[in-house]
């Protein structure tokens, strides 16, 4: 999700000391493709799957002559992504855009799924499975009769089943994002009601709450975390170094960014009291879980952060524990400290302030620094740094 924001200073702003030692001194921006068609190609998800070099992510809604609106999965092979071909780099990090004839062998290189399998209609956010396999957030599709799910999709052969639709007799409206508890073997994930809004779903049906969810795929069993939400958005772990369970876990609301249903794909507006920022939660040790599930601390929550541009949607963290989350002009990232707040130590800023609804990290570059892949809508970017992900 995107917004124009005020103009500030583009390519890699450093606002602390500690973003220094994550970006490294030789981080950088590259675009690498931009939509010859200006649709919304480079949106959501970006699951490294490194049996297969390469990245899935989906698209924004696409225009559909049938049924109004649609999505595509596109896999990025990390091998054909051609290296800089200059060692200059702008004082910010900016490096050159790829040369049309890259450009154009990049493209032909994408696996790109217009015609996704009866099992998807509109993708979302995502999360790994295994080593072949995605755990999608299927918003559901009304005219495909397609109910919105977490689906497990093997990315070799298209072929995949829904494993959780609904939350005490209740159907989902339009999951949106999924996250691994490693320890506990479960997973959480969000469910807002955009579906309504963005028209692909009705509003004549009486809905699981618009929550923060978990869920443990070896019992099923699914427990309401938190609904005081307007749109709760992306959600990840941060594990303590204890290695028990514990940790933190940081969510978005993008209640800020809104849609008045109509007869096609809803009309965006921007609802100035709606929230744009992100929580956190102390998770407890798993010794501590009655039930099996993550232990939540739901009266721990308190606010993270507050987006200065946009509404912050996707969300990270690296292997030190920063959160890295997608705002309306890149990426930001947080230091989290000891009363549960972040502090916002440094951003990716891209030029023409385009905002970034989600990204990943996807392995290293020939020269060892990690690769993230940035989602900007009609753009695709490559931010290269000195630290590597860990979801």
């Amino acid at each position: 999700m995107s917004s124009q924001t005020s103009s500030e200073p583009v390519g890699v702003v450093s606002l602390d000391p500690e973003f220094d030692r994550l970006a490294g001194t030789s981080a950088t921006m590259r675009k690498l493709l931009t939509d010859p068609e200006g649709q919304q190609r480079f949106h959501e998800a970006g699951i490294y799957l490194a049996k297969h070099n390469k990245v899935y992510l989906s698209s924004n809604r696409l225009p559909h002559p049938k049924v109004q609106q649609s999505a595509c999965i596109i896999g990025v092979p990390l091998d054909s992504i051609p290296p800089p071909s200059t060692d200059e780099r702008a004082s910010n990090g900016l490096l050159p855009d790829l040369t049309p004839d890259q450009q154009n062998s990049l493209w032909s290189a994408l696996e790109v799924v217009d015609q996704l399998p009866d099992h998807l209609a509109l993708p979302n956010g995502a999360t790994h499975w295994d080593q072949d396999s995605v755990l999608w957030c299927e918003q559901g599709h009304d005219k495909l009769s397609i109910t919105s799910s977490l689906v497990v999709h093997n990315v070799a052969e298209r072929t995949g089943k829904a494993v959780l639709s609904q939350f005490e007799g209740k159907p989902f409206s339009s999951l949106n994002d999924a996250v691994p508890h490693p320890s506990s073997g479960s997973f959480f994930f969000t469910d807002p009601d955009y579906g309504i809004e963005q028209s692909f779903k009705s509003p004549d049906v009486t809905y699981a709450p618009n929550a923060l969810y978990t869920w443990k795929p070896s019992t099923n069993q699914v427990r309401l975390i938190d609904s005081n939400y307007s749109k709760p958005n992306g959600v990840t772990f941060v594990p303590s170094p204890a290695n028990d369970g514990s940790g933190l876990l940081i969510t978005s609301d993008t209640g800020r960014f809104r849609f008045h249903r109509n007869d096609s794909v809803g009309e965006f507006y921007v609802d100035d009291n709606g929230p744009a920022h992100l929580y956190s939660y102390k998770v407890l040790p798993d010794s501590q879980s009655k039930d099996g599930l993550p232990a939540v601390d739901v009266g721990s929550r308190t606010e993270f952060a507050e987006s200065t541009s946009g509404v912050p949607d996707g969300i990270h963290v690296d292997t030190y524990g920063n959160v890295w989350a997608g705002h309306g002009n890149g990426v930001h990232v947080y230091k989290p400290q000891p009363d549960g707040t972040g502090k916002l130590i440094g951003k990716f800023v891209i030029p023409g302030e385009k905002g970034v609804a989600n990204f990943c990290w996807a392995g290293q570059t020939s020269s060892g620094q990690y690769r993230l892949l940035l989602f900007a809508e009609v753009e695709l970017w490559e931010v290269t740094v000195a630290v590597n992900g860990q979801d």
